[in-house]
C-alpha cells in the first residue's frame, strides 16, 4: 500500500481525509515513528482482507521509496458515520513472535438447537502468540458435542502449529442452558408483576366496607363515639 508522509495537526488531518486519505502513524520496535497518509480506499481494502493482514507500506520519500512491513495495530472511526479518521501500524519483523487478536467463530449451533439447548455466546475472540504469517484468520469452536449444562472453553479450542493460546484456558467461549434455566432467570419480574396484581385487591375490599360489608374490628365502637360528641 503506496503512503506519504504528512503533516502534523488537527486542520491538517481534516484537510487530508477531505482528500480521500487517511491520517496515520508508523511506529514499532527499535522504530521512529513516522507520520503518514494512505489513500482512503486502499485501506479499506486492506481491513476487508482481515485485522491481521500483514502489509507492504511503501512510503514515498524524495530519494525513492521507503517500505516497511506492518500491521494495522489500531483505528479511530466517526462515531455517526463510521468512517476511518485515523490508523496506527505496527513496524513487524517476519521472524518474530508477536501477539494478536483472533475472532471466534461457533459452529454446530443447529445441533443445539434440535437437542432443544439455548447457546449463550460469551467470548467473541482470543488472545494468540505466533509469527506473523501464521496468525490465524479466525479459530472455530465447534459446540455440537456440548451437552445441555455444559460449556465450552479457550482449552477445547484446536489451534494451528506454532499458534499459541494467551487468554486464560478456563474462560467460557460458550454454554448450552436448558429452556428451564432460562424461564428461571425470569421468575424474579413474574413475582413482581404478581405483587402489584395483588394490590387492586385490597382497594377491592375497601369498596366492599362502604357498601356495607361487615365492618373491621372496633369499626362500630369508634363511630359511636364519634356520634356522641357531636
Amino acid at each position: 500500500m503506496n503512503a506519504s508522509k504528512r503533516d502534523i495537526g488537527k486542520g491538517s488531518a481534516r484537510a487530508i481525509r477531505r482528500e480521500g486519505y487517511v491520517p496515520a502513524v508508523l511506529y514499532g520496535k527499535n522504530v521512529e515513528a513516522v507520520s503518514v497518509k494512505v489513500p482512503a480506499r486502499d485501506f479499506s481494502r486492506v481491513m476487508t482482507a482481515g485485522r491481521n493482514s500483514i502489509i507492504k507500506l511503501a512510503i514515498a520519500e524524495k530519494g525513492g521509496v521507503d517500505e516497511r512491513t506492518c500491521m494495522v495495530k489500531d483505528i479511530q472511526q466517526d462515531p455517526i458515520r463510521g468512517d476511518v479518521i485515523h490508523a496506527d501500524f505496527h513496524q513487524i519483523n517476519l521472524k518474530e513472535k508477536l501477539r494478536a487478536t483472533v475472532a471466534v467463530r461457533i459452529i454446530g449451533e443447529d445441533v443445539v438447537i434440535k437437542a432443544g439447548g439455548i447457546l449463550q455466546h460469551l467470548l467473541w475472540e482470543v488472545e494468540v502468540e505466533c509469527l506473523p504469517a501464521e496468525i490465524p484468520d479466525h479459530l472455530t469452536a465447534d459446540v455440537s458435542n456440548v451437552p445441555i449444562g455444559g460449556h465450552l472453553s479457550v482449552k477445547d479450542l484446536k489451534v494451528p502449529a506454532g499458534v499459541d493460546l494467551i487468554t486464560d484456558q478456563d474462560a467460557a467461549i460458550a454454554s448450552v442452558l436448558a429452556p428451564k434455566a432460562v424461564e428461571e432467570e425470569v421468575k424474579p419480574a413474574e413475582g413482581e408483576a404478581a405483587a402489584d396484581a395483588a394490590q387492586p385487591e385490597v382497594i377491592g375490599r375497601g369498596k366492599q366496607e362502604e357498601e356495607g360489608a361487615a365492618p373491621a374490628p372496633g369499626a362500630k365502637e369508634a363511630k359511636g363515639k364519634a356520634e356522641k360528641e357531636k
